[in-house]
């Protein structure tokens, strides 16, 4: 079995091997344990805090927005985020 095989049934087309599942998410707990802040905005949570810079407009500005909401679902939180154009208000949101 190959690490990501297509899917009809995931929402994102795509399900990748459960034991790279169950090895990406052990990694990802040890990488905010060891360096994740507490946030004060979820009970002291520890998160892993990245900062983004976004460029560009017009079209682009869809497909960042996108990025923007993917990245909240997943619980990212970022420290800054400068942008330029359709990106700032991505970036202030």
């Amino acid at each position: 079995m190959t690490d990501i095989q297509s899917s009809s049934h995931s929402a994102l087309g795509y399900e990748r091997d459960p034991e790279l599942r169950a090895r990406f998410g052990a990694s990802a707990q040890n990488l905010r344990v060891v360096h994740g802040l507490p946030d004060r905005d979820h009970d002291g949570e520890r998160r892993l805090i990245a900062d983004l810079a976004l460029e560009g407009g017009g079209i682009k500005g869809i497909g960042m927005v996108g990025a923007m909401r993917s990245r909240a679902r997943r619980s990212h939180c970022g420290a800054r985020g400068p942008g330029v154009s359709a990106s700032s208000s991505n970036a202030t949101a």
